[in-house]
């Protein structure tokens, strides 16, 4: 997953660069409609109701996993249909051929010596969020002065796409990453959420309440903290989505 967000990204930044429609086409024919299809229909296409893990869910896991409802906004660590295989599995030392991260395994039933995936992870990670953040800021700006009917409709999806993912991430404890923050701004035109403030995490820091009225309070780790320190911290944050947005070629 953050292979094909990045492959997307170069395909965005490709055709921008040389007008060459291969890149272009590829990007919004085959690899962008898959993402915009998994943010926007998650909530259809990923049942959390089942974990084939056999371990128990990792500390480091807080904040990540899907559930216990089904939701928008969120692409898994994997999902595949037993074409690729676990290294997590196949280095067990117990010899156990079950998933130890959580997820959905199809060959549970069936037994698979081979330690093929098939199904999808339960996981979806920051890192994941703001790799998709940034191939949907780069999709927008390829289509940014479109009006070819199906191009408008995919400017659209991303809008709608950047507002699920910026809501998942809230609804964790994470509002204010600042890619995704970006994405969120730029593709719905949200000059104030933009700049630091409105936006649908807005008072996130203070325990608001987001999209859906999701709570969206931090972390435990992250304190709230007030004074110089608060405001350099939101300075330093606002810093990094202004630099995100120059780096497309859209920031102020």
């Amino acid at each position: 997953m953050h292979d094909g967000a990045w492959f997307g990204v170069a395909l965005a930044r490709a055709a921008m660069v040389t007008g060459d429609r291969w890149y272009r086409d590829l990007l919004l024919r085959e690899l962008l409609p898959l993402y915009l299809k998994m943010l926007n229909h998650s909530d259809e296409l990923f049942d959390p109701s089942r974990n084939d893990a056999d371990q128990p869910v990792p500390v480091t896991w807080e904040g990540r996993q899907l559930g216990p409802e089904r939701e928008q906004g969120f692409v898994p660590d994997w999902w595949n249909n037993g074409l690729s295989v676990s290294l997590e599995m196949l280095n067990r030392r117990d010899g156990v051929r079950r998933l130890t991260l959580p997820g959905r395994d199809e060959l549970k039933e069936t037994g698979d010596p081979e330690c093929r995936l098939s199904g999808h992870s339960l996981g979806m990670s920051n890192h994941m969020a703001q790799d998709l953040a940034v191939l949907l800021q780069a999709a927008w700006k390829l289509l940014a002065d479109r009006r070819d009917p199906e191009e408008v409709a995919l400017r659209t999806a991303i809008g709608e796409a950047a507002r699920h993912l910026e809501a998942g991430r809230a609804r964790r404890g994470h509002p204010n990453i600042p890619a995704v923050v970006a994405a969120y701004a730029r593709a719905n035109d949200d000059g104030q959420r933009r700049c630091g403030g409105g936006g649908p995490s807005a008072g996130s820091e203070l325990g608001g309440v987001g999209p859906h009225g999701a709570p969206t309070g931090t972390m435990p780790w992250r304190r709230r903290r007030r004074g110089k320190e608060s405001a350099f911290r939101h300075s330093r944050m606002m810093r990094c989505t202004n630099g995100s947005l120059r780096s497309f070629g859209m920031g102020r």
